[in-house]
């Protein structure tokens, strides 16, 4: 196989965002917009690394990189982190790049690459090109891991490439999620998984008490996604309304309780939804009451941001119901579309935010999970015009 294409989706957190800290349920759903990556065989004696979005292009020499020694106990059926030993080496021959996320992004592909490749022979590039905008809290830094970890699996023979109907042996995604949850501790230091097992598994999952259920009755819902580009902190929203809960636990607890509400009877619409079992407009009726209904708890927690309130209330203006989506304090908001919104509305909800300097783009939930490209079949298409030059 002279080159492998694969890509994995983002994610959004649909509700249960900060309540799932607290041991309530959370759903998160993949995006319809992914990250792609293509591993090409090179005539050198070199591994590269060119990912545009971040301005990142590295190579280093194979001599190089199988000077590294890793643990004995780091096992391809039983990926385990890095020592600090091995992330100083990893530090030192990634070198000083011009951000903290291209650090990161270096050290992540060396981890996965020596674990699973080292002492090859034949040099290597890698390409990558991402749709979602990178620090937005949509999951980008998952399907990077994701990526990587299905792309150097099936170099090395670890697993198999899927068929033309992009069907995974189930082994394979459990191996390719490990190896992902491994990226995402590098990048986060103690993920939930939640990021990873979306971008590996795709549709929907429910997240409670460190447990992921997945979700098979999920629709097809559209949604207009709204990055405010203004910068947050999870670490701190997280830790402010910590300090609300336990200074007045017993005012915030029945908000939890209220948010962990709003997760089951988002389950059970989606249930009635896929099943046939409710009127379709009904349905998208009481989702958009449970959006607005987490969002205002989200406010009251103190999450919020001016910026996610213009955003809105810019859509509330047009008739559409939006929230804000992960830890908030800016990042990003998403705004359910219904049957019943019309493009015209669409439009001008688009044409008005952008006016306030948000970007924003149509884009659906709860679809595939990592794939793989073979441009024998019809998933090639997809594949940005970047990947597939030569």
């Amino acid at each position: 196989m002279k080159e492998i294409i694969v890509s994995a989706p983002g994610k959004i957190i649909l509700h249960g965002e900060h309540s799932v800290v607290y041991g309530r349920s959370a759903i998160a759903c993949s995006l319809n917009n992914r990250t792609y990556l293509k591993l090409s065989h090179t005539k050198d004696e070199r591994v590269s690394l060119v990912f545009p979005d971040i301005d990142l292009t590295q190579s280093w020499s194979l001599e190089e990189l199988n000077s590294i020694q890793l643990p004995k106990s780091c096992e391809i059926l039983n990926p385990k982190p890095p020592t600090e030993d091995v992330i100083k080496q990893l530090k030192k021959i990634a070198g000083i790049g011009a951000t903290e996320i291209n650090n990161t992004a270096s050290i992540v592909f060396l981890y996965i690459y020596l674990a699973l490749c080292k002492n090859r022979k034949q040099g290597i590039e890698l390409k990558v090109k991402s749709e979602l905008p990178i620090g937005a809290g949509l999951g980008s830094s998952a399907g990077f891991s994701v990526c990587l970890s299905s792309a150097f699996l099936i170099f090395t023979g670890n697993v198999s490439a899927p068929g033309s109907d992009n069907i995974w042996k189930s082994d394979d995604l459990e191996l390719i999620n490990k190896w992902a949850f491994m990226g995402e501790t590098l990048n986060h230091g103690t993920p939930s998984g939640i990021d990873n097992s979306i971008a590996t598994y795709g549709r929907a999952i429910k997240l409670k008490s460190g447990t992921v259920h997945k979700l098979d009755k999920i629709p097809n819902l559209r949604i207009l996604l709204i990055n405010t580009k203004i910068p947050r902190c999870t670490k701190d929203l997280v830790a402010g309304v910590r300090r609300k809960y336990e200074m007045y636990e017993d005012i915030i607890t029945p908000v939890l309780n209220s948010m962990e509400a709003i997760v089951s009877r988002c389950e059970a619409v989606f249930s009635d939804m896929t099943g046939n079992h409710g009127d379709v407009t009904s349905c998208y009726k009481k989702l958009q009451d449970l959006i607005d209904m987490n969002h205002d708890l989200l406010r009251f927690l103190g999450v919020s941001h001016q910026s996610l309130e213009s955003v809105c209330k810019t859509c509330h203006q047009y008739g559409l119901h939006c929230k804000l989506t992960g830890a908030g304090g800016g990042g990003c908001a998403f705004c359910l579309i219904t049957p019943e919104t019309t493009e015209e509305i669409l439009e001008t909800v688009e044409t008005e935010l952008k006016k306030q300097n948000f970007e924003c783009w149509e884009t659906s939930v709860g679809g595939n999970g990592v794939m793989c490209h073979d441009p024998a079949c019809g998933t090639f298409s997809s594949i940005p015009d970047f990947l597939k030059t030569t």
